[in-house]
């Protein structure tokens, strides 16, 4: 039904949405199980962003964009802070040292 191949993927900016759209679900949950669903399927879309910034960022010369960087540490920190709130605290350390090494 859907087009799952490579060429389907998202590019960095809408995955950097897309995991916005997962924070902001969590954020706003009353459900703990649920707020730890959303906060994973953030996880698994950071984890993605890895592969997509190796790629070159037009008109970059294959650099990767500054503000994009900066939006993944920051997305980072949302979800250290989410798991945090939960009482995850080893994963939440482990996101923190995510941003720090983008940010």
């Amino acid at each position: 039904m859907f087009d799952t191949s490579p060429k389907s993927a998202l590019s960095a900016s809408k995955t950097l949405a897309l995991i916005q759209v997962h924070l902001t679900h969590a954020r706003e949950s009353k459900d703990v199980e649920i707020k730890l669903v959303w906060c994973e399927y953030a996880d698994n879309l950071l984890d993605q962003m890895k592969t997509l910034v190796k790629r070159p960022v037009t008109g970059n010369k294959g650099a990767v964009d500054q503000t994009l960087q900066q939006e993944i540490a920051r997305a980072y920190l949302e979800h250290a802070n989410l798991l945090a709130d939960l009482g995850f605290a080893e994963k939440a350390q482990k996101s923190r040292r995510r941003a720090d090494k983008w940010g």
